[in-house]
C-alpha cells in the first residue's frame, strides 16, 4: 500500500463505517476520517472498530485505532495542511444525505460536499476518486436494461430530489479530471452469515422497525401487508458490499461505473420480508394484498393503517422490474471476489439480528409471549 493516507467520508454513517472497518481489516492503510464537528468521534471509532475486528478477528482494536485520524470535514484542506500531509492515496467517499423530501439538505450533503471532497483530491494529488451513489439514481425506467453508464437528463421517469442529488453528484465526479470509479449499491441488508447491521433503520431494516414500533405496542390476531408479486429490488448484504467496494478499487477500470447488484438468480421475495417478522410475531392471521387500493382500510386498526402509510413509498419502489446491467460487477466477481446470497434464509438471518436487539420486540414477547398463536394463517387476498 503507498504510504500517502487513504481518505473516507461518512465514517459516522453506515456505508462510511462498513467502508473504514474493511480497510482496516484487510488492508494496511492509514485512513483520514472527516467528520462534522458535532459528530461524536469516540462512539465512532468504536462502532468502526467493532465491526473491523469482526471481519479479522487477528486484529486488535489498540492496533487498528493507530491508523486511524479524525479530521474536521468543515475545513479538511487546511487540516491536511497543518499536519504536514502532501499527498493523498485516495478518497472513499461514502459521506451523502438520504432525506428523500428536504432539497435544501440533499444539495449540500450530496452536491456541495462531493465537490468539496473533489477539490481536496486534487489539491492532494488523489490516485483514485470513489463515489458511493445509489443504483436507484436511474429513476424509473420501466422495464429496461439500467446501464452501467453516466445518466443523461431525461432519462428515467419519477426522479426523487435524492435521485437527482446522486445524479448530479455522480457527473460532478466524472468531470472533476481525477481517476474515479463510481460505485452503485442497492439496498442494503445485514451481514448474510449472523445478520448483524451496523447503522441506522434505512430500507428493509427501517421497514421491520415501523412495523415493530407501530404494530406489535399490542397483540394483534390479524396484520396487513400490502405485497407487490415478484421479487423485490435487488438488495445486498452489507459483507458483499464491503467486498465489492475493496474489490473495486483494487482491480476495476478508471472511469467505470459499477452496479453492486447480484445477479438475477439472487432475489428473495417481496413477501419473504414480511413473513420473516410474521414469523416471530405469530398473530392468528395475516393478511396480505398485491396493491394498496385493495387494502378495506375502514375495517383496519388505526396503527395498521398508519404502518402501511409509512412504508408506502417502499411498497411503491418494490413494485417495479428494476434491471441493472452489471458486467463491471460480474467481472469482479470472475476475478475472485467474495459474493454472498441474498435469500429468503439470509432475510430470516438479519430479521433474528433486528429482534434481537429491538426494544419494541423484545417488550412484546416479554408482554405477549403467552398469547402468541401456534399456527399463522397466510391469507393471500386475490
Amino acid at each position: 500500500m503507498p504510504d500517502a493516507p487513504l481518505i473516507v467520508t461518512g465514517a459516522s454513517g453506515y456505508a462510511g463505517r462498513l467502508v473504514t472497518a474493511a480497510l482496516l481489516a484487510r488492508t494496511d492503510a492509514a485512513l483520514i476520517l472527516p467528520v462534522r464537528e458535532s459528530a461524536d468521534r469516540s462512539a465512532a471509532l468504536s462502532l468502526i472498530l467493532d465491526e473491523a475486528t469482526l471481519l479479522n478477528h487477528d486484529t486488535s482494536r489498540d492496533g487498528l485505532s493507530k491508523r486511524i485520524r479524525f479530521a474536521p470535514i468543515e475545513d479538511l484542506g487546511d487540516w491536511l495542511d497543518d499536519q504536514h500531509v502532501s499527498r493523498i492515496s485516495e478518497v472513499q467517499h461514502c459521506a451523502g444525505c438520504v432525506d428523500y423530501f428536504d432539497e435544501d439538505k440533499l444539495y449540500a450533503g450530496n452536491v456541495l460536499l462531493t465537490q468539496q471532497m473533489l477539490e481536496v483530491a486534487r489539491r492532494f494529488d488523489a490516485d483514485q476518486f470513489v463515489f458511493i451513489s445509489t443504483a436507484f439514481a436511474c429513476g424509473d425506467r420501466g422495464d429496461a436494461l439500467i446501464p452501467e453508464t453516466l445518466h443523461k437528463d431525461g432519462d428515467g421517469e419519477d426522479l426523487t430530489a435524492y435521485m437527482a442529488s446522486k445524479r448530479h453528484a455522480e457527473r460532478l465526479v466524472a468531470e472533476s479530471g481525477v481517476p474515479y470509479l463510481i460505485l452503485r449499491p442497492p439496498i442494503l441488508l445485514g451481514n448474510s452469515v449472523d445478520g448483524r447491521y451496523c447503522g441506522k433503520p434505512y430500507g428493509i431494516v427501517q421497514l421491520w422497525e415501523g412495523w415493530s414500533r407501530l404494530i406489535l405496542s399490542a397483540y394483534r390476531e390479524e396484520m396487513y401487508f400490502v405485497v407487490p408479486p415478484g421479487v423485490m429490488p435487488p438488495l445486498l448484504h452489507q459483507d458483499h458490499f464491503q467486498n465489492g467496494v475493496l474489490a473495486a478499487r483494487e482491480h476495476a477500470t478508471p472511469g467505470s461505473v459499477i452496479h453492486m447488484v447480484p445477479s438475477a438468480e439472487n432475489s428473495v421475495a417481496t413477501r419473504d420480508l414480511y413473513l420473516a417478522a410474521v414469523k416471530r410475531a405469530r398473530p392468528q392471521r395475516v393478511f396480505l394484498y398485491q396493491d394498496q387500493e385493495l387494502v378495506p382500510r375502514d375495517t383496519l386498526y388505526r396503527a395498521a393503517c398508519t404502518f402501511l402509510d409509512f412504508c408506502a413509498v417502499n411498497i411503491e419502489i418494490s413494485g417495479k422490474d428494476w434491471r441493472f446491467e452489471r458486467e463491471n460487477m460480474a467481472r469482479l466477481e470472475s476475478q475472485g471476489m467474495e459474493t454472498s446470497t441474498v435469500s429468503a434464509e439470509t432475510v430470516d438471518r438479519c430479521f433474528n439480528h433486528f429482534a434481537a436487539n429491538s426494544r419494541a420486540m423484545q417488550r412484546y414477547f416479554k408482554k405477549h409471549g403467552d398469547a402468541l398463536a401456534e399456527r399463522v394463517d397466510i391469507i393471500d387476498v386475490p
